[in-house]
């Protein structure tokens, strides 16, 4: 939905159309609160964007539930594909007719007075009563400062930009980090027949299924789906702590690191340092 350029005053503008803004958008909606989505690129653009061709959700299919809008297909023991997630969002926003400007980037936000005032990309100057910030909590990629001392030929990149194994330079892979995306782009790399080398962290495994019911049942019947920031011992340990590795491809899998291993990929320690075309690493496994 284009913007209107006459438009400067609104009563409330969310930021992002992912599923935070959206659910934001639902209950607006529902309470008949005026209100805009901006949004930098479409609907569900992180999912189109910034995930791999193979990516699947690792909560079953039950579990999507965005407020209004549960799944209601015929596999609710299923976990949703990346095109399947992006469908799932933008018929989301259809269902409710989310007022969702794409394209529309916000290039800052600051207070002034009683109001607040975004410049967006567009060129355009808006005024909001109020101001919601729905853009995740894992927008801008963590890169470490060694990474511009290593020698050009050394392609790197984050794993927001890893589409498949085909994409990538032929050779060795390195990946950094063995949470949820290391471990599963690590599987995957090793199933197409690279020779992969996987520098862990601290996450650990979770196993896909306990007692015959998937572990996301068991978060979900002890009340963890339901938690809010009133209920964790550290805030920034419960959005940036490691998630545990498991997967919803293949119908869900576990993932074990040492089955990897027997398999060929080689485990080595968290990456400390580099330069020219050496990296340092922790002696073992176990970081510190």
């Amino acid at each position: 939905m284009p913007i209107n350029q006459s438009i400067d005053v609104q009563n409330i503008v969310v930021i992002g159309a992912g599923s935070a803004g959206l659910a934001t958008s639902y209950w607006l909606t529902k309470k008949k609160l005026d209100h805009i989505v901006l949004e930098r690129g479409e609907i569900a653009n992180t999912w189109i964007n910034e995930r791999w061709d193979g990516f699947h959700l690792v909560n079953p299919n039950w579990a999507v539930r965005l407020p209004g809008f549960h799944y209601t297909g015929s596999e609710p023991q299923g976990y949703l594909s990346k095109k399947s997630t992006v469908e799932y969002l933008q018929n989301y926003a259809k269902y409710f007719s989310s007022p969702v400007h794409d394209g529309v980037g916000v290039t800052s936000l600051r207070k002034k007075d009683s109001t607040y005032l975004l410049n967006t990309s567009k060129g355009q100057n808006i005024h909001a009563r109020c101001v919601i910030v729905a853009t995740g909590a894992f927008g801008i990629p963590k890169i470490p400062d060694y990474a511009s001392h290593l020698i050009e030929p050394i392609k790197q990149i984050h794993s927001t930009e890893y589409k498949n194994p085909h994409a990538l330079p032929h050779g060795a892979v390195l990946v950094v980090g063995s949470g949820q995306s290391g471990a599963q782009i690590s599987e995957e790399l090793l199933e197409a027949g690279r020779k992969v080398v996987l520098s862990v962290g601290r996450a650990g495994r979770r196993p896909r299924r306990y007692r015959g019911r998937d572990s996301s049942w068991w978060n979900y019947a002890m009340g963890s789906f339901d938690k809010t920031i009133d209920d964790v011992e550290s805030i920034y340990e419960s959005r940036f702590g490691s998630s545990a590795h498991t997967s919803g491809t293949k119908g869900g899998h576990d993932i074990y690191l040492r089955q990897m291993a027997k398999k060929g990929m080689k485990l080595v320690g968290s990456v400390t340092g580099g330069s020219g075309d050496n990296l340092t690493l922790e002696p073992g496994l176990l970081k510190p």
